[in-house]
């Protein structure tokens, strides 16, 4: 808090649409970080997603998360969910979208999908859960082989893609 900050950023793209080369960018010259406190924000967004979490309370974690970290530019996907309440809590800070086609982002998340597994980390498998396969989605004719490999619905895929641009356009 002795140093103020030259700016205030956050990178709320996607996660696989170039968040970790935004922060990249920014890293060797600025206070930045790439999902800090990832836990934390993971958990709020399970309370957010199951309605357990008032705006207010958001607004309250947020505000003593950047206290505490005190960044210029923080890149996190994970904090596109509360973009409002970053735009209320501190209306001089600009956000940068990063944006990746939806075919292309498709065949990453998939990929990192198969390739990372969560099943020893419960509050991520569940965020997984409630993002990819939300309530009305279901697995299609010839969706069998994602099922059986622990994979979500394409559509499921798909929503949580608009669903995240929508979310940080809004």
């Amino acid at each position: 808090l002795l140093r103020p900050r030259k700016f205030h950023a956050y990178c709320i793209g996607i996660a696989k649409s170039g968040t970790v080369s935004a922060w990249g960018m920014f890293n060797s010259h600025y206070r930045s970080a790439h999902e800090k406190t990832r836990q934390m924000v993971v958990d709020l967004m399970i309370r957010r997603l199951n309605g357990k979490v008032t705006s207010k309370t958001v607004k309250k974690q947020l505000k003593h998360r950047d206290r505490e970290l005190h960044l210029e530019m923080e890149s996190s996907n994970l904090l596109a969910m509360f973009a409002p309440e970053l735009s209320d809590l501190f209306p001089k800070a600009r956000f940068l979208l990063t944006v990746r086609d939806p075919r292309s982002w498709l065949k990453s998340i998939i990929n990192q999908h198969l390739n990372i597994d969560v099943s020893n980390r419960p509050a991520d498998k569940l965020l997984r859960q409630l993002l990819f396969k939300p309530p009305g989605i279901t697995y299609t004719s010839g969706e069998q082989e994602l099922e059986r490999m622990g994979l979500f619905p394409v559509d499921g895929y798909l929503k949580a893609w608009a669903t995240h641009y929508q979310k940080a356009l809004d």
